[in-house]
């Protein structure tokens, strides 16, 4: 059963802990405000383009290893992108280039050994980025001047 909360904000769409394998797209409305995906088996991710006013997304604690550029693509109002605890290995160009409204991205304790020099092009509003806990041995200086804020902690 869909979990689904109306706020003064809009709605939100909690699937956390179900054991899902796959996003279930098809189950949000255009105006689904913040999607829940937290803790369940979900190992590769679609395209969100058909819910663009999403502002909050939480994908942590699943089994994705690998984005697609397509997947986030349209995504220009995205505030929040949780993505910790995945098997994510690699962040390839443009990856993330629709997010200009993006101010937190959490790629925390992944697999992520690589990372593009393009990879964070059009984070524009960035101000954290939490990449603690990857296998990161090197890190391209021109990825993160990429990201035009001052205040990226």
């Amino acid at each position: 059963m869909l979990a689904l909360l109306t706020t003064t904000v809009g709605k939100t769409v909690d699937f956390s802990g179900r054991n899902i394998t796959q996003v279930p797209i098809e189950s949000f409305t255009a105006d689904v405000y913040t999607v829940r995906l937290t803790g369940n088996k979900i190992t590769h991710l679609g395209s969100f383009n058909t819910t663009p006013h999403i502002r909050f997304l939480f994908i942590d604690n699943n089994k994705v290893n690998n984005l697609s550029p397509q997947t986030f693509q349209g995504l220009c109002k995205l505030r929040v992108l949780d993505l910790n605890r995945n098997y994510i290995v690699s962040l390839r160009d443009f990856i993330f280039s629709d997010l200009t409204a993006l101010w937190s991205l959490f790629l925390s304790n992944n697999l992520i050994s690589a990372i593009s020099e393009r990879a964070f092009h059009g984070l524009v509003s960035l101000e954290f980025l939490g990449l603690a806990g990857n296998r990161l041995s090197v890190f391209p200086a021109q990825a993160i001047r990429l990201i035009p804020s001052n205040k990226l902690l």
